[in-house]
């Protein structure tokens, strides 16, 4: 059975917008789940098979999520920037990840 297209990143940002809307937590806590579950698994151009703009905005994203250094190696990158995060980049944040959905979401309706 094929996947529609772009059917993987659709699967994981919808996922990452369910953490969005109904986790539990506060935002900045909610982007480091959503960044772990759901963002890592499509960070390889291969595995979300997107176009050269859309790729380049869930880069920068993923690389805004995982800014800050683990403290030890024991910790991720995402936690250790959530703690760190201002409420200001985590709305900033929150909003690039919903336009990337909607925009994947418009990717499936034009295919």
């Amino acid at each position: 059975m094929a996947i529609a297209p772009y059917g993987y990143a659709y699967e994981k940002l919808l996922g990452a917008m369910e953490i969005m809307a109904t986790g539990k937590g506060s935002r900045p806590e909610r982007l480091a789940r959503a960044g772990k579950q759901y963002l890592l698994p499509i960070r390889s151009p291969k595995m979300h098979k997107l176009p050269a703009d859309l790729a380049a905005s869930l880069d920068s994203l993923y690389r805004e999520l995982t800014s800050v250094p683990p403290p030890t190696q024991w910790d991720n990158s995402f936690d250790a920037t959530a703690q760190r995060m201002s409420w200001q980049k985590a709305e900033r944040l929150a909003e690039q990840l919903f336009s990337l959905f909607l925009a994947v979401v418009e990717l499936r309706r034009q295919a």
